[in-house]
């Protein structure tokens, strides 16, 4: 297979990716966020894909600055599934699609007290990363076993 024809496959498979899991609900995860998010828009680009993110209003989650954010990463470094998206290892995001861990993690979250925006809200949103990441970990573990 020639280097444009694998080219050509991944960006086929990639818009593929695209009509499957825009409009879908997700936790998005990176240091030191955790945030409920909908997927609002996949750009497949030469190189790159970018996911355009809209942040989702729910209890014990930070809310973000911004409603709408958007992350990308490389074609060559990413790695797409339906049930989770991540950047490259040096970038460090993650977008987990499966139902049943938002499930768990918007119950895990709503557990959680509210942050007040203050001088230790950096503090805090890193202890509360800390925490939900590792309800996500708890989670991987749990389906293992089962």
């Amino acid at each position: 297979m020639t280097i444009r024809a694998m080219e050509a496959d991944i960006r086929h498979s990639l818009e593929r990716l695209r009509t499957v899991v825009v409009g879908k609900e997700a936790i998005y995860r990176e240091k030191p966020l955790v945030a409920h998010v909908r997927i609002a828009g996949v750009a497949v680009r030469q190189s790159t894909v970018a996911f355009h993110l809209e942040s989702l209003p729910s209890p014990g989650f930070l809310q973000l600055p911004k409603k709408f954010f958007k992350v990308d990463t490389s074609v060559e470094h990413g790695s797409f599934s339906t049930d989770q998206i991540s950047s490259s290892p040096y970038v460090g995001w993650q977008i987990f699609l499966m139902p049943e861990l938002i499930a768990y993690m918007l119950k895990h979250a709503s557990a959680l007290p509210d942050v007040v925006l203050q001088a230790s809200f950096y503090r805090e949103s890193v202890k509360r990363y800390l925490n939900l990441s590792a309800a996500i970990e708890e989670y991987f573990r749990a389906s293992r076993r089962r």
